[in-house]
């Protein structure tokens, strides 16, 4: 498999999209610490994690920007095997959120027809997604994880259908490229995470 380095500016646009993501979850994980409920509470959810080595294992095509989202999130500070999927999927939703957000502003000063066109397309398939990454986190919730990857693979489908609309039209650049990569990264990483879990599970079991 081809190596795939982060540009600067790839890792800023992962930032800007993920930057409510950080926002929403940090009013809810900053509580006073009690230190003998953690602990109950890590023995029930699992071992605590490394966020690096997860990476490593999981998805090293894409280890800079899943280590770099881990770490960009206070939600994800101290991950388990079992809250890693999770962590994940809910920044997916932030960041095809933020794409939405980013599609509806883009039109408002956008007068070129053909690329008008091919936004409001773009931005239909980033309002489905919304829903469907909320579809994934409820079949995440019920241990479904078959069903989990099948509608993260459908919000693939959304982005990289985005991403062909351009190419279809010569001279028209698409201005939604770098966001529809780092949906399809943070996507990816998704879906191998809850898989893993998937992995995880059955070698325990037997």
């Amino acid at each position: 498999m081809a190596s795939f380095s982060v540009s600067p500016w790839f890792l800023l646009c992962v930032s800007f999209l993920v930057f409510f993501s950080t926002q929403s979850y940090a009013s809810h994980y900053h509580q006073p610490k009690h230190h003998h409920n953690n602990q109950h509470q890590n023995h029930h959810r699992g071992h605590i994690i490394n966020a690096e080595a997860v990476c490593r294992e999981v998805h090293p095509v894409n280890y800079n920007i899943c280590v770099s989202l881990f770490k960009s999130d206070p939600g994800a500070r101290k991950p388990t095997k079992e809250s890693a999927p999770k962590i994940f999927i809910k920044i997916a939703l932030n960041n095809v959120t933020s794409a939405h957000k980013y599609a509806r502003n883009l039109l408002q000063t956008t007068l070129d027809p053909p690329l008008k066109s091919t936004i409001i397309t773009c931005d239909e398939f980033y309002f489905m997604s919304i829903h469907t990454v909320r579809k994934a986190l409820l079949f995440l919730d019920k241990k479904d994880f078959g069903s989990v990857r099948k509608e993260l693979r459908l919000v693939q489908k959304h982005f990289t259908k985005c991403e062909s609309l351009y190419g279809k039209r010569p001279g028209l650049v698409s201005p939604l490229s770098s966001i529809n990569k780092a949906a399809e990264q943070i996507l990816a990483i998704s879906i191998d995470l809850s898989r893993r879990v998937v992995a995880h599970k059955n070698k325990k079991t037997q």
